[in-house]
Parts: C-alpha cells; sequence; structure tokens
C-alpha cells in the first residue's frame, strides 16, 4: 500500500500488490482505484508486468474490465505458483518449552515486494503460535529490513505462583553471621554483634500481602497451571511485644534484644555491665548480657539469651540459652566451661570444657 499511500502511479500499486499476492496466494489481485495524484491504470501496463515476471497469460477483456470497474475487492486472475520463489523466507523456531519464538526473515528476491506484518502473522499463525506475539519487533525488523536474523516475536507467560501471608522480619533472624568477611574466607570476630537491639514501639515483624496464582501460557495458547502455597502464617507475639488489632504487624513493647524463640518473636531487655567481678557478683538473667570487660575468675553468667564479652575469660562459668562471643578467647586453666545453645565464636580456647549446640567459629587456636 505504500505506492497508493504516497500517490504514486496507480499502475505501480497494482502491480505491487498483483505481484504479492502471486508470491503468497499464488493469484493476482486488484485493489483501489487512484486516489490524488496518482494516475488510472492501463491495461497494457498490467499485461507488460506480467510479461516481464513471466505470468501466465490472461485475457486481455478481463484485465480491461477489472480496470474499468476498479471495485476495491481483491478478484483472482490466475495461479502463478513459480511467483513463489521471488517472495521473501519467514521462518519461525519455537523453543522447547514453548516460551518463546524467533523468526528469520530472509529478503525478497529482485521484482518482489518486501513482507509486511500480516506476512508474518501468517506464518506464525500456520506454526500455531497464537499468544504473545510483539507485532512492535515484528514491524520494527521489516522497517529496518534487518533480514537474515533470528528476531524474538513472541513470548509465553510465566505462572506467578500463588502465596498465603507470610512473615517479613525487621530484624536479623539469623544471629551468628559476620558482618565482615576477610581474605580467604577468614571471620573478623570484632565485627560480630549477637545483639539486635530494638526501641520501644519499632515494627519487628509484619504480615506480607498474599499473592494471588496466575495461569501462565504457552506461545501455543496451552495454559499452564499455577501452583499455590497452602500454608498459611501467623505472627505469635512473645515477650514485650504488641500485636496490632487487624493482626498484621508486631511492635516492641519495650526497648531490648530481639529475637525468635520457639516460633514467637520477643524483646528482652539487654544488660551492660562493665565487668563480672565482686562489684557485680554472679550474674543469672533471662534476657542477654553484654559484658564490657572481662568475667573474673569464680564467677558465673547463665543468661536466656546472648553473652558477649569484651575481654578475656578465667576461670569461669558462662551459659547461654544462645549464642556466646569472645572478643578475645578464654583460658580456663582447667575449670573453664563454656554452655550455649546457639553458635560460639571465639578469638581462642584454651583449658576448658565447651558444650556448643551450635557452630564453634574460632579465630586462631583450640
Amino acid at each position: 500500500m505504500l505506492c497508493l499511500a504516497r500517490q504514486t502511479c496507480f499502475a505501480c500499486y497494482i502491480l505491487e500488490m498483483m505481484q504479492k499476492s502471486a508470491t503468497i496466494n499464488g493469484k493476482f489481485e486488484l485493489y483501489y482505484p487512484p486516489a490524488g495524484s496518482g494516475r488510472p491504470v492501463y491495461p497494457e501496463d498490467i499485461e507488460n508486468r506480467m510479461k516481464l515476471l513471466g505470468v501466465p497469460q490472461v485475457s486481455a477483456r478481463l484485465i480491461r474490465e477489472l480496470v474499468d470497474a476498479s471495485s476495491g475487492e481483491a478478484v483472482a486472475l490466475v495461479a502463478w505458483p513459480d511467483g513463489q520463489a521471488l517472495a521473501a523466507g519467514i521462518t519461525v523456531d519455537i523453543a522447547k518449552d514453548g516460551m518463546s519464538v524467533f523468526a528469520t526473515i530472509s529478503p525478497p528476491k529482485k521484482g518482489a515486494t518486501p513482507p509486511v506484518l500480516q506476512d508474518v502473522l501468517d506464518v506464525l499463525d500456520h506454526a500455531g503460535v497464537v499468544f504473545g506475539i510483539d507485532q512492535d519487533s515484528i514491524q520494527r525488523t521489516l522497517f529496518r529490513r534487518d533480514y537474515d536474523k533470528p528476531i524474538p516475536v513472541a513470548a509465553g507467560r510465566e505462572p506467578v505462583f500463588g502465596q498465603a501471608h507470610r512473615i517479613q522480619y525487621h530484624f536479623n533472624v539469623n544471629r551468628g553471621k559476620p558482618y565482615f568477611e576477610m581474605d580467604f574466607g577468614r571471620i573478623n570476630l570484632k565485627e560480630l554483634n549477637f545483639i539486635d537491639n530494638r526501641r520501644e514501639g519499632e515494627l519487628l515483624a509484619e504480615l506480607v500481602p498474599q499473592v494471588a496464582a496466575v495461569d501462565g501460557m504457552k506461545v501455543s495458547g496451552q495454559r499452564i497451571p499455577a501452583e499455590t502455597d497452602s500454608e498459611t502464617a501467623q505472627l505469635q507475639p512473645g515477650l514485650n511485644t504488641i500485636l496490632s488489632p487487624d493482626r498484621t504487624k508486631l511492635y516492641a513493647r519495650c526497648d531490648g534484644n530481639v529475637r525468635i524463640l520457639k516460633g514467637k518473636i520477643l524483646v528482652e531487655p539487654v544488660i551492660f555491665v562493665k565487668n563480672v567481678n565482686f562489684e557485680t557478683g554472679n550474674i543469672r538473667f533471662d534476657g542477654s548480657a553484654v559484658i564490657e570487660g572481662s568475667v573474673a575468675d569464680g564467677f558465673t553468667v547463665e543468661v536466656g539469651g546472648d553473652i558477649q564479652v569484651g575481654s578475656s575469660v578465667g576461670k569461669a562459668t558462662l551459659k547461654a540459652g544462645g549464642s556466646i562471643l569472645l572478643k578475645t578467647g578464654i583460658n580456663g586453666n582447667g575449670k573453664g566451661t563454656i554452655e550455649c545453645g546457639g553458635d560460639l565464636f571465639a578469638k581462642y580456647l584454651e583449658s576448658s570444657t565447651v558444650d556448643c549446640q551450635g557452630n564453634i567459629l574460632v579465630e586462631e587456636a583450640i
């Protein structure tokens, strides 16, 4: 239709349409009367073009009648199987999973018109591709005449996995992980912190909205059923936490260390002391303890949460329901004892008894 749109010779336009129809459908077709400054087509124009292309002869009377009528409707003139050799080649490659299609368009032979969008769509339809066709990509390729290169022309739709409510935590649920890892996989224990402090009123966890399952679709139109998660999650409030009225958000009731215990989120106040010695006596606490200095010989620190010690530990006893971090280490002289339900991190362990339910990471020596 380019000739007509540009108001050039109507004869040229009809011959292009005739040729295109011959290469694709094996027939000649007549379309529209001249428009704008285009001159009327003459039967001789069509006859000469047919001879040039080697098209079987058609009655001159029939051609003249069709030209005079200019009805704008397609009219079959004659079968021309040989015209197929002039047409542009269009091949499609459908992925084995049926989720993508690439097409390769070869240029038409001399004398044939370039392919148009409908030509590609017809080939895709014949190949059974009915979904996810990217007409814009095809149009760009045809406009640039970027031939003999595979281009993506269709893509399926992946199914969306349906999810029920799930919990999004706003605190670290994997304690004892290093914040800084050095070369060769070494862990810088000075960068560890087992205490995750939260302020009163802070959001600790919330329910993420449900995700509706959406079926996928292959390029052939075959439906891909989407799976869905049958599990449901609920926020379980623990010590020192507040659940919102709609039960979708959980907040801290007080300052302290937040962690999960037996499926419940709780906030445990943390005590900070300089040293554990005669000034403090033994420490027994349900929460966590941060000891900035050392633990003297003969003293006991027993907590339900985590223990962090900034300096040395001697012939002492450390018991924690959670993890223990010794920024230096312990020299128990045969009487030091460590018991922890989580992980143990230390620079060194010497002459002590250790019972650790989690992982033991020692930077220098045991």
